[in-house]
C-alpha cells in the first residue's frame, strides 16, 4: 500500500520529460525523491533545494558565451556556432556573455575571452562585449573590464560595450570607469558601437 501511494504521488510523465530536456535536473529530482523516502519530506525537500541552488550557481559561475556574427543582409547578430554562415567582421571580435557578471564568474569570462582572441586568424582591432544578457555587474566585474581595457589598449585593441542595461550603465558610472569603454547609452546596439568606432578610427587617421 505504501509503495502504491508513493508511486501515485510521483509525476512519472513529468520526470520523463525532465530527463529528455536536462539530465542534471532529472538527477536532482530523483535524488530529492530518494531523500523524501529515506529521511522524510522536510529533509528531502531541503536536500533537493540545496542541490538546485548548487546547480544554478554552477551555471552562473561557468556561463555560456558566444562569438557573434552578422546575419547577412541585416543588422542582427547571432552565435556563429549555431549558424556558421553568419558574417564575421574583419578585425572585430563580438563576444556575448549569457549571464550576470559578478565575482564568481569573472575569471572564467576573462579566460574564455582571452582564448577567443588567441584563436582569431586575423589581428583584432576592436572587441565588443555584448551585455544584452548580462543585466547585472558587480565591482569585481567592472574592475576586470577596466583592466581588460587597459591590457587591450597596450596591444592596440579597443574595448567597447554594447546593449548595456540602465542598471549596468549607472553602476559603471558610479565606479568612474566610463572612459575605459567609450560611449555608454541606452541606444548602444552593436551596429551603433561599430559605426562609432569606425568614425573614431577615420578621424584618427586623418
Amino acid at each position: 500500500l505504501i509503495i502504491v501511494a508513493v508511486i501515485n504521488m510521483v509525476n512519472i510523465t513529468g520526470l520523463i520529460d525532465i530527463s529528455r530536456v536536462d539530465y542534471k535536473e532529472f538527477a536532482i529530482a530523483i535524488i530529492t525523491f530518494g531523500g523524501v523516502v529515506l529521511y522524510g519530506i522536510l529533509l528531502g525537500v531541503v536536500f533537493g533545494t540545496v542541490l538546485s541552488l548548487i546547480d544554478i550557481l554552477h551555471k552562473i559561475t561557468f556561463p555560456h558565451t558566444a562569438v557573434l556574427g552578422r546575419i547577412p543582409g541585416t543588422d542582427i547578430f547571432g552565435d556563429v556556432k549555431r549558424k556558421p554562415k553568419k558574417e564575421s567582421l574583419q578585425g572585430v571580435l563580438i563576444f556575448r556573455i549569457d549571464s550576470p557578471m559578478f565575482f564568481a564568474n569573472v575569471p572564467t569570462v576573462k579566460e574564455l575571452l582571452d582564448t577567443q582572441l588567441e584563436e582569431q586568424a586575423e589581428p583584432i582591432k576592436l572587441v565588443i562585449l555584448d551585455l544584452n544578457y548580462s543585466p547585472i555587474v558587480d565591482v569585481t566585474a567592472v574592475d576586470m573590464l577596466r583592466e581588460l581595457s587597459n591590457e587591450l589598449q597596450e596591444k592596440g585593441i579597443s574595448l567597447r560595450l554594447a546593449n548595456t542595461t540602465g542598471q549596468v550603465r549607472d553602476f559603471i558610472r558610479k565606479t568612474g570607469s566610463v572612459d575605459s569603454f567609450g560611449h555608454l547609452d541606452a541606444t548602444d546596439p552593436i551596429t551603433f558601437v561599430l559605426d562609432e568606432w569606425r568614425e573614431e578610427m577615420n578621424n584618427h587617421n586623418k
